[in-house]
């Protein structure tokens, strides 16, 4: 009585060194030098099996484990073991049961193992895709935060292109005033003031879009295109209106022309909400509404309902990705997001910009 218990004690401080152990989240990774002893551990939970009838419970979650493994030289080691064990106590009670119940007994045996078998195989195939489709979880966020990197680069580039054009317009008109007060001598003190005055403003207005800039690098100057105006905003929505998309437009602009920049950043975000919508909402009607003042700045909501059913299309929110990046390196606001049965894209940006 005293040895059944002492290694049936034994067999459940040593059967967790068996059992399958990971870091948990995010690595999941097992412990080498855990996993060689696994085999021995589970053999000594066995073999104390042989002698103690509360250790057989362990021995056949130890069988289990073993199992998981997937190995063929452990699987066959766990099962000849068990054997070993079942043979010995037919060995032992041979004299208490007839031959027609231990001849059951040895059947149910190798049933017990092949059910422990099944068993174990099947957990260590489904740990084995669960860690598959954590790595492909891994892999696809990395490649998302590449993709989104991306996209905040090209964004970055995109404004430094549409900088090209005003900017450079500033100081032509600084270099053409400046050469005229060089190579004049003609001109009165109040021309000459009018001259440097027209010189400061175009200097300050270079100074502030470039400052919009934010030190955005520009990677390759040759395309740069003129800065869009409002008019060219109205051209995006009625090309999208002659594609055949169902538009419903307010806006509610000031007389006064808005700067280069903040028109080139309203043109891209209403450009890129269109084409999202039109994308992953075909069909649908699209409502856009754009107002502002020059002490209040540009406020701009877009929204669309969304489609019954998804619509499967490549490069899913690295637009706004870009969008935000955009915004807020103009000191405004990007919020877009799913709002009942809408989805709605809200912006804001400085008259300043």
């Amino acid at each position: 009585m005293l040895v059944d218990i002492v290694l049936g004690v034994v067999a459940l401080v040593v059967l967790p060194r068996v059992l399958h152990r990971d870091s948990g989240p995010p690595q999941w990774l097992l412990d080498p030098r855990r996993e060689r002893r696994a085999l021995r551990w589970g053999l000594l939970v066995i073999a104390c099996s042989a002698f103690s009838g509360g250790a057989f419970l362990p021995a056949l979650i130890a069988v289990s484990s073993l199992s998981a493994r997937r190995r063929p030289t452990w699987i066959a080691a766990a099962v000849l073991a068990l054997m070993g064990v079942l043979v010995v106590g037919l060995l032992l009670e041979s004299q208490a049961y007839p031959r027609g119940d231990l001849l059951l007994v040895a059947f149910a045996g190798v049933g017990l193992a092949t059910v422990l078998v099944v068993t174990g195989l099947y957990q260590g195939n489904r740990r084995a895709l669960l860690h598959s489709l954590r790595r492909e979880a891994a892999t696809a966020r990395a490649g998302q935060q590449a993709r989104a990197e991306q996209a905040r680069t090209a964004e970055r580039t995109r404004i430094a292109r549409e900088m090209h054009d005003t900017v450079s317009h500033r100081l032509a008109l600084v270099a053409l005033h400046a050469g005229g007060l060089e190579y004049r001598d003609d001109l009165t003190p109040e021309q000459v003031r009018v001259t440097m005055g027209t010189i400061r403003r175009a200097v300050q207005e270079a100074s502030e879009e470039l400052a919009n800039t934010l030190t955005v690098l520009r990677s390759d100057g040759a395309d740069a295109l003129p800065a869009p105006t409002m008019v060219d905003i109205q051209r995006v929505l009625e090309e999208v209106v002659e594609a055949g998309a169902q538009i419903e437009t307010d806006l509610s602009m000031p007389v006064q022309e808005p700067p280069a920049t903040l028109t080139s950043h309203l043109h891209r975000v209403v450009q890129e909400c269109l084409t999202n919508a039109l994308k992953h909402a075909p069909g649908q009607p699209i409502s856009v509404r754009v107002d502002g003042a020059v002490d209040d700045g540009i406020h701009v909501v877009i929204s669309n309902p969304l489609p019954d059913r998804d619509v499967a299309a490549r490069g899913s929110r690295v637009g706004l990705v870009g969008l935000n990046e955009r915004v807020a390196l103009a000191g405004g606001r990007f919020r877009a997001e799913a709002q009942g049965r809408s989805f709605v894209v809200r912006a804001w940006l400085p008259w300043q910009s």
